[in-house]
């Protein structure tokens, strides 16, 4: 699930769903409790039969534009370079739960690529549908890196027109594909939220903060009602939440921010977490919120007891 925000970049720990703030950053626990919020909401949609999925996957959706607005924000290194820590620090926590996945599978005798067909869309896909979200940060990794160098020195509101236009052309690009082969609809699913990253980006008026959640929820609102409709709820929500978190006056707790480590913890373990459930729960007790809870609850402990180990460089 996620920059030089300290929490998912290929260098500290920023694109993932685990992402935090840079060296020369404090961190904003506004930013972080959104991000806590977000991980407990995609272990609610991978459950079987919840409600809410359109407005659950929203968390999705935030930590990639969180992940992509610290990005923007880091400090600028050679593209080479910046690959290459990049590449490092996304692959290793993708191998190492690829594998764990790859051998639950076969040990409970599924397919070992039970969601894609083809060498290319298994190799992206992985053992599990929730790994997809590596390569796809890291194919975007250094078009973000590269599209902060060259846009720089524009002037602001060129750069705002810009990502709008942009934003508009990937929804469209959604759209008119709508694939169902993983892990293309993943990836079209979530290629909007790239530039709108850039767009929240520029966007944000610190002496207006009301401007950036109205006016920019109002575009993304639009856009996606009239060009990719099934988008609508997804974006709109996760476009106002992250407008909010970044505007709000700074908030800080501790407690929070050292919760919010333990995000890409549970993205990566939750689902077997709610296969667990779903195995030991006596049935007159299973249902959505018990699931939810149970799976929440352990995911949340493993990723800080993992945490604590030489393994925490794949869930933080």
């Amino acid at each position: 699930m996620t920059n030089n925000h300290q929490h998912i970049d290929a260098s500290s720990k920023t694109d993932s769903p685990s992402s935090s703030h840079t060296k020369t950053q404090q961190r904003k626990s506004s930013i972080e409790l959104l991000r806590i919020i977000s991980a407990t909401a995609i272990v609610l949609y991978h459950i079987e039969g919840s409600p809410f999925k359109k407005a659950t996957h929203s968390g999705l959706i935030c930590f990639i534009i969180i992940a992509t607005i610290f990005q923007i924000d880091a400090k600028t290194q050679r593209p080479l370079v910046f690959f290459k820590k990049r590449t490092i620090r996304i692959l290793t926590p993708w191998g190492f739960w690829g594998c764990i996945y790859f051998t639950l599978n076969l040990a409970t005798n599924k397919k070992a690529f039970p969601y894609s067909n083809g060498v290319i869309n298994d190799i992206l896909t992985g053992p599990w549908i929730g790994l997809w979200f590596f390569p796809f940060i890291l194919a975007t990794s250094l078009a973000t890196h590269l599209t902060t160098t060259t846009f720089r020195e524009k002037h602001k509101y060129t750069k705002i027109t810009t990502y709008a236009i942009l934003t508009c052309i990937a929804l469209y690009a959604f759209k008119a594909s709508n694939p169902t082969e993983p892990p293309w609809s993943q990836w079209l699913h979530a290629l909007p939220s790239i530039p709108l990253s850039f767009l929240i980006r520029e966007s944000i008026e610190p002496t207006k903060k009301i401007v950036l959640p109205l006016l920019v929820t109002l575009f993304t609102f639009i856009s996606c009602a009239t060009i990719a409709p099934e988008l609508t709820t997804t974006y709109t929500l996760a476009t106002f939440a992250v407008a909010i978190a970044f505007s709000a006056n700074n908030l800080s707790s501790k407690a929070i921010n050292k919760t919010s480590i333990l995000c890409l913890g549970v993205y990566v373990t939750h689902s077997i977490f709610i296969r667990i459930s779903n195995k030991l729960i006596p049935q007159e007790f299973n249902s959505t919120l018990t699931i939810f809870l149970a799976a929440t609850s352990m995911s949340f402990i493993t990723a800080y007891l993992l945490s604590k180990t030489y393994l925490r460089r794949i869930i933080t």
